[in-house]
């Protein structure tokens, strides 16, 4: 797996993502359920619209994966995932809420359990912050909710390590 990794939104090196499209494919899955906690409003909206739309500036073809269509359907998650696409975004938000749905989905395990080399894992804030250890002191800056009635919030995170670029503000 391929990470591309920013502090926020695509970062300044959206050449390493052209350069990964002409490689692999240009279609990608938006993961916006860090968001999943706050109001649908039209701003939200747009705000996600805007996250998709730098995507399609930069040649992805882009499709909106909600995971709460995929709580408890794993194994549907997986199959999905695998026959059409080769990269995921994942958007900021609530760290604790994303992290949740990942594991309500399987998306979590998915990830974790993916052995293909060039599939690209992109994101920003809460969709990297997934990816540590443990998810111990984002309380600091995201609220410890579970918006979705299951047992507990996550503490655990996904931890993966594998990096193609960093970006910082």
């Amino acid at each position: 797996m391929v990470l591309y990794l920013s502090s926020y939104k695509l970062g300044k090196r959206t050449d390493i993502l052209k350069k990964w499209i002409k490689n692999n494919n240009n279609k990608i899955l938006l993961i916006p359920n860090a968001r999943d906690a706050k109001k649908k409003s039209e701003e939200e909206k747009q705000n996600i619209e805007s996250d998709k739309k730098s995507l399609e500036d930069i040649g992805f073809s882009v499709t909106v994966l909600d995971l709460k269509d995929y709580f408890n359907r794993e194994k549907e998650l997986k199959k999905y995932i695998s026959s059409q696409f080769n990269a995921v975004y994942v958007l900021g938000g609530n760290t604790f809420v994303l992290r949740q749905a990942m594991k309500l989905s399987g998306f979590d395990k998915i990830i974790k359990e993916n052995k293909n080399k060039n599939f690209l894992y992109a994101g920003y804030s809460a969709g990297i912050c997934v990816l540590a250890k443990n998810l111990n002191g984002i309380e600091r800056v995201d609220e410890k909710i579970n918006p979705y009635n299951s047992d507990k919030v996550i503490n655990e995170g996904i931890r993966t390590n594998r990096l193609l670029y960093r970006s910082t503000l």
